[in-house]
């Protein structure tokens, strides 16, 4: 009852922070001209999902084959979408718009379960208008999807925590872990879910910890096992997720590695497996890329130092890439002032929300509240898998609800303190705290 009586107080600040979300993101989608282009992860999205509409199964858009290029998780959402309203661009950015909307929402509730009223309405307010995630709404890309799953399994997280009842904290904590296997069949990165939220509760001391641990990690396979399944029926060979793990880590650990994006195709360094075909083909690129990022690593120990952090620069250095992304492949559309205007727009707003959320992380641990852990947690894993293989800025991408609720904890204790610095009257009226 308690919780219904504060989603009501709540609901007229959402139904505004929602409507500020839809409008900006369609106001985007009508000014971009961008489309998916072959060669392209849209392209691929896009196809595969249209296939998986068509009844035509996980199959690869050039000979029909079944494979396991990309996680599944994202092509079957855009498939359920086509399904129903048709396969279009239009269609896919109308659902891009959902899912922000859904977004904003699963912020909002992971704010209010895990730090409070006004940082729950802030950080929603915050994801809204986070001006990269808006021009993002225009691309068929995985990022929204997961980073929808991603923010649900920790609010579950967060409910099991606060649940009165034993089957209350169940129910709770397996969905969060079957959340947290829909991400991982999104994005790669979700596998390591299980290991941070363990990890979190056992440095937290948090009573039933090996219970949570078990039910969550179970869910989380729960969900995994039918596409590994799959994969061991179609390849023959064992296939957690996907069969492009050789391909980045190639990427990111060779004579050519920069610590960002390359395409190995260009420099021929997949030829031998090119005339494999699916699946079977993809089996044994994967199995190749593995073994020569592996074994270039350990005989490059000083080059291996550097390109960690030049992978930490790239991924955490800036928030442009969506721009990028908006004409890649396209006619330019925007002229060189608009282009020019909005790069300093969305990087002077992540700089912002960055510095922001650095108070707000420091400050909750000097409160020992719980959240900061797991999200320095969570920035802390992200960093390392992607050194692991590859980096772009837009990976950091899923992380930007956690980054503006920890902002919006900054910034509200940047405003009080101001307030009685300087004698303003009250920001946040005594109900927002």
């Amino acid at each position: 009852m308690q919780w219904r009586q504060q989603l009501l107080r709540d609901l007229p600040w959402l139904l505004i922070i929602v409507a500020v979300a839809v409008a900006l993101r369609t106001a985007w989608i009508i000014r971009a001209d961008t489309f998916p282009v072959q060669g392209l992860d849209t392209f691929f999205y896009d196809q595969t999902a249209r296939r998986l509409a068509d009844g035509l199964g996980y199959t690869h858009y050039l000979d029909g084959i079944a494979t396991a290029l990309f996680p599944p998780g994202y092509p079957f959402a855009l498939a359920g979408v086509y399904k129903v309203f048709g396969a279009s661009i239009a269609i896919g950015q109308a659902f891009n718009v959902l899912v922000s909307v859904a977004v904003v929402l699963a912020t909002y509730t992971l704010g209010r379960l895990a730090i409070g009223r006004a940082a729950a309405l802030l950080g929603a307010f915050l994801w809204a208008v986070f001006p990269s995630q808006v021009i993002w709404s225009s691309l068929l890309m995985s990022e929204l999807v997961f980073m929808l799953a991603l923010v649900l399994s920790l609010a579950l997280v967060f409910a099991s925590m606060r649940a009165t009842s034993t089957r209350g904290q169940v129910a709770a904590i397996v969905a969060a872990g079957a959340f947290a296997g829909a991400a991982t069949l999104i994005r790669g990165q979700g596998i390591g879910l299980w290991w941070v939220v363990a990890l979190w509760l056992v440095l937290l001391r948090q009573p039933g910890a090996l219970r949570t641990i078990v039910l969550y990690t179970f869910a989380m396979a729960l969900v995994l096992v039918p596409w590994t399944a799959r994969n061991a029926r179609v390849f023959d060979a064992p296939v957690l997720i996907s069969n492009n793990a050789g391909y980045n880590a190639v990427i990111g650990h060779s004579d050519y590695a920069d610590g960002g994006f390359w395409s190995p195709a260009s420099r021929g360094v997949f030829d031998d497996y090119i005339l494999i075909r699916n699946p079977a083909g993809e089996v044994e690129r994967n199995k190749a890329g593995t073994r020569m990022a592996i074994d270039w690593a350990l005989s490059h120990p000083k080059e291996e130092i550097v390109l960690a952090f030049k992978k930490t620069a790239i991924l955490w250095g800036e928030d442009a890439d969506a721009l990028w992304w908006q004409e890649a492949g396209v006619p330019a559309f925007m002229t060189s002032g608009e282009r020019r205007g909005l790069t300093i727009l969305v990087n002077l707003f992540y700089y912002g929300i960055l510095v922001a959320g650095g108070v707000g992380l420091v400050l909750a641990f000097r409160r020992s509240e719980p959240w900061a852990g797991l999200v320095l947690l969570i920035i802390l894993y992200w960093t390392v898998f992607h050194i692991g293989f590859f980096a772009e800025s837009r990976f950091h991408y899923p992380l930007s609800p956690l980054m503006s609720l920890a902002a919006a904890v900054g910034l509200i204790e940047i405003a009080q303190r101001l307030r009685v610095r300087f004698g303003y009257a009250r920001i946040f009226p005594p109900d927002l705290q």
